[in-house]
C-alpha cells in the first residue's frame, strides 16, 4: 500500500501524509465498488493499419513486428459513487478519484506484463503503451480500438459521441512488439508529454 499511497498523494498534488486517512477509507471503499476487467489482442500491423492516426503514433510503432491492443476497465459503479460524492461530500470525491485513477494505472501495469511475458516466449519485446489522446494520436480512433477488441460485449467499454470513455476509469491503449528491447525515457524530458503533464515535477 506504501507505493500505492505515494501514487495517489501524487495524483491529489499533496506531499505530506495529511490525507493519508482519508485516502486508505477512500481505497477500501473502492475495493468494494471496482470490477477491474481487462483483455488485449494481437494484431498485424498490415491488417489494421487503420489505428495508426498521426505522427506521434506511427514513430511509437515504428518497426514493430506485431501491435498489441489493450483495454482495462474498473467498471460503471465507480463512476456512480465518484459522480454522488461530487454533490454530497467533494473532498472524498476527490480522494476517491485519484484512487481510482491508481488503480486503473495498476490494472494496467499487470496487463502489460501479462503480455510482455507472452511476448519473451516468442523473442519479442513489449514497448510502452500509447493511448488516444496522447500526443496527436486523435480521440476519434477510440470506436475502431474499441470494435477491434469487441470491448463492447467483453468488457461493457464503449465511447460517447466525443470518443470519451465509458466507464470513465477505462484505458485504451496500443503498444508495440518489437524484436529488441525499447529504451525507457530516463527522465521527463524524454517524454513527448512532457509540455502538458500535470505531474511532471512531482517525483
Amino acid at each position: 500500500m506504501a507505493s500505492r499511497l505515494a501514487e495517489i498523494r501524487r495524483y491529489l498534488g499533496v506531499a505530506d501524509g495529511g490525507l493519508d486517512s482519508l485516502i486508505e477509507s477512500c481505497q477500501a471503499e473502492l475495493d468494494t465498488l471496482a470490477r477491474p476487467r481487462s483483455l488485449s489482442r494481437v494484431v498485424l500491423p498490415a491488417e489494421h493499419g487503420d489505428l495508426c492516426q498521426g505522427q506521434d503514433i506511427a514513430r511509437h510503432l515504428e518497426g514493430a513486428v506485431l501491435w498489441v491492443l489493450m483495454a482495462a476497465t474498473l467498471g460503471e459503479e465507480v463512476d456512480r459513487r465518484i459522480d454522488r460524492y461530487q454533490v454530497s461530500d467533494l473532498t472524498r470525491g476527490l480522494v476517491l478519484n485519484a484512487c481510482a485513477t491508481a488503480s486503473i494505472e495498476a490494472l494496467c501495469q499487470r496487463l502489460e506484463e501479462d503480455v510482455r511475458e507472452a511476448g519473451v516466449a516468442k523473442n519479442l519485446f513489449l514497448g510502452p503503451r500509447y493511448s488516444p489522446g496522447y500526443g496527436d494520436y486523435p480521440l476519434a480512433v477510440q470506436p475502431r480500438l474499441l470494435q477491434t477488441l469487441e470491448a463492447g460485449r467483453r468488457l461493457g467499454l464503449m465511447c460517447t459521441k466525443s470518443f470519451f470513455l465509458t466507464p470513465k476509469k477505462s484505458v485504451t491503449a496500443l503498444a508495440p512488439l518489437n524484436r529488441t528491447p525499447t529504451p525507457t525515457p530516463a527522465s521527463c524530458d524524454g517524454c513527448s508529454q512532457n509540455h502538458n503533464c500535470p505531474y511532471r515535477g512531482r517525483r
